[in-house]
Formats: structure tokens, C-alpha cells, sequence
């Protein structure tokens, strides 16, 4: 399976994607934000987590970002 074209801040979040036929592992994208917000939205999925507010949109794209510039926030997700 081919990766995905990469550019822009996404570009250096390069990594292997792991795709198991029920299961997707890659590095996260800014087509995946929606998804993150909805998740951190979810009492279910954040209850053991510290944040207790969902990040907005703008500030979930922000993080992926700063970890798409450093080399300390490379690694997979779900996606979907």
C-alpha cells in the first residue's frame, strides 16, 4: 500500500501505517481533527484522562502541528 502524499506541517509526522484489515494505524492528519474533538467530546473515551474539556477544532489543529514541528510527537492513532 502506497503512503499518503505528504506536504505541508503533516509532512515530517512521517511513519509506517499499519493496516490490518480491521484496523488502521497511522500517523494523524489535519483530516483526522474532527475526530479527535468529537473523541475528547466523549465522557466515555476522556473519563480516565486529566483534560475534562474538549480542545476546540482550532486548538486540536494547533497541537498536531506542534507535533507534526518536533521530533519527540511521532506515533500512530486510530482513526476510525
Amino acid at each position: 500500500m502506497e503512503p499518503p502524499d505528504r506536504r505541508g506541517p503533516e509532512a515530517s509526522m512521517l511513519g509506517p501505517i499499519l493496516d490490518t484489515g480491521r484496523l488502521r494505524l497511522e500517523p494523524p492528519r489535519p483530516e483526522h481533527v474532527a475526530a479527535f474533538v468529537r473523541w475528547f467530546a466523549d465522557p466515555q473515551v476522556t473519563r480516565y484522562l486529566f483534560r475534562r474539556y474538549p480542545p476546540s477544532p482550532r486548538q486540536e489543529a494547533e497541537w498536531l502541528e506542534r507535533m507534526a514541528a518536533s521530533e519527540v510527537g511521532k506515533g500512530s492513532g486510530v482513526t476510525s
